[in-house]
């Protein structure tokens, strides 16, 4: 990789909110579009957008890349891959879906659109975000910032600035709670639809039986829904620049839970496509943390010293992925380690006790439906190694637990909706 070909070329980020690795086998227009791509996957170091865009951006696992002790904005000293590019004379742009998680990373944009978020603590150039907002939303089962805005809001930007670019849109079209629009949901009935989107926001995983299967098919729903618009997100990207596709992290449906928190395949195994000459995918996985070194590389760039990952070289690496999410009304901590074959994952409550750990072989059970409990495994053993050393000398559980955001009133209601309070 690498060389002088690459000077000039502009670089297109596309990631999608919730998108499982398995969403494109029902996205036909989708891959018609990036017929020219190659295919690969991706594996994430966690399993929610928080947790995701450190690695992605900044080749950091969040515990380090953002500010102690809130976690509220990127700290000093972190070298984003935007600002990289920057320095080397790109214009930066970035369009976003309206997620609160994201407005931290404002300031390593030339140009930063998020629904007028531009960071969790704070909000500016954007009205307040009503009650009659969310039921309007809801009512018309449309999401607040469809992907068809990103891609027009993108496209202006794409025409008014000046070569080489970097841009990066991020969509929210298969984020909870699934809105698939009027006309898909009538396919479920729509006093059905809005009944099981109502009650699944106030019950969770405690709904039906029926609500759960409904919110299910809305999933699928949505996912189609984003098919229809991918064409206003990319056709206007000219054909001689980088572009990748990839989603932030899956959406788990299969597992006894819907949404994204813990670290089963279903969150963090997710659809990865490149059309760049440079970058030749195998049948290995691309970490997310390994993302930003290998564009990096691919415009000889000089990396960071503190990027974490390493530029894509075709093999198999193993995967420390780390998440910290809510699950029903318990604060949880999740860390794992994943190889090809096989992966551990530990569990911690609020208090950073250690509450379960399964073990998985990838490859004879793919969906990790039966834990492992062989404590004589080589494999187990080897992975609860690098597990603890990871989780020692980087004081993981305890760090994470210490952050407590701060929100504004617009940003909690946002959160709040996307079912993150």
């Amino acid at each position: 990789m690498g060389g002088d070909s690459s000077r000039g070329r502009d670089i297109v980020l596309l990631t999608i909110d919730c998108w499982r690795h398995d969403a494109p086998a029902r996205m036909p227009r989708f891959r018609r579009l990036v017929s020219d791509f190659e295919r690969g996957e991706a594996i994430c170091q966690a399993a929610a957008t928080n947790g995701v865009f450190p690695t992605v951006l900044a080749s950091q696992f969040f515990h380090n890349a953002y500010r102690e002790p809130d976690f509220d904005a990127v700290a000093d000293g972190v070298t984003t891959l935007p600002a990289l590019l920057s320095e080397s004379g790109y214009e930066t742009g970035a369009f976003i879906a309206s997620n609160p998680f994201l407005g931290k990373w404002a300031g390593s944009f030339d140009t930063f659109w998020n629904d007028g978020m531009s960071s969790q603590t704070e909000e500016q150039n954007r009205s307040e975000y009503t009650q009659f907002d969310r039921l309007w939303n809801l009512l018309r089962l449309q999401s607040r910032v469809r992907a068809e805005e990103i891609g027009r809001r993108a496209r202006k930007w794409f025409r008014d600035t000046d070569s080489p670019r970097f841009l990066w849109m991020h969509l929210m079209d298969v984020h909870g709670p699934y809105y698939p629009g009027l006309r898909r949901g009538l396919l479920s009935g729509l006093v059905n639809t809005y009944r099981s989107i109502v009650q699944f926001s106030r019950d969770g995983m405690d709904a039906s039986e029926s609500v759960l299967e409904t919110i299910e098919r809305l999933y699928w729903q949505c996912v189609r829904l984003l098919d229809e618009q991918m064409a206003a997100v990319l056709e206007f990207v000219p054909d001689d620049a980088t572009v990748i596709v990839m989603a932030d992290h899956g959406e788990e449906l299969y597992n006894g839970y819907i949404g994204h928190a813990r670290l089963y395949d279903e969150c963090v195994r997710v659809p990865f496509y490149v059309r760049d000459p440079g970058i030749e995918l195998t049948e290995a996985p691309i970490r997310q943390m390994d993302l930003a070194p290998t564009i990096a590389e691919r415009f000889d760039l000089e990396r960071p010293a503190d990027w974490r990952g390493e530029p894509y070289d075709g093999t198999a690496r193993d995967s420390v992925q780390v998440n910290h999410s809510h699950l029903g009304d318990r604060e949880m901590v999740y860390l794992a380690h994943r190889t090809a074959d096989a992966k551990l994952i530990e569990s911690y409550d609020a208090d950073g006790e250690k509450q379960r750990s399964e073990f998985y072989g990838l490859r004879t059970d793919p969906n990790e439906t039966h834990s492992i409990d062989d404590p004589t495994d080589p494999r187990r053993q080897s992975a609860s190694d690098r597990l603890s050393e990871f989780r020692d000398a980087e004081e993981v559980v305890e760090r994470v637990l210490s952050s407590r955001r701060t929100a504004s009133e617009t940003v909690e209601k946002r959160l709040e909706e996307l079912g993150y309070r």
